[in-house]
């Protein structure tokens, strides 16, 4: 599977969005790709058919 999304700009609609993120910034391509290579590690073997949110906590919400 695979998604490409270009980076959001910053502007007014973004800087709305980031007001109410708890992390207060987007993910990074860096910190996605934290989150790959622990998926694929085998720390990772018994997580299975799960969506994986790098929010920032906007999920926890």
């Amino acid at each position: 599977m695979r998604a490409a999304f270009p980076a959001p700009e910053r502007g007014p609609l973004t800087q709305n969005f980031l007001e109410l993120d708890l992390s207060f910034d987007f993910a990074s391509p860096a910190q996605l790709g934290g989150t790959v290579a622990f998926l694929c590690s085998a720390a990772a073997d018994q997580i299975m058919g799960t969506a994986t949110s790098v929010d920032g906590g906007w999920t926890a919400r």
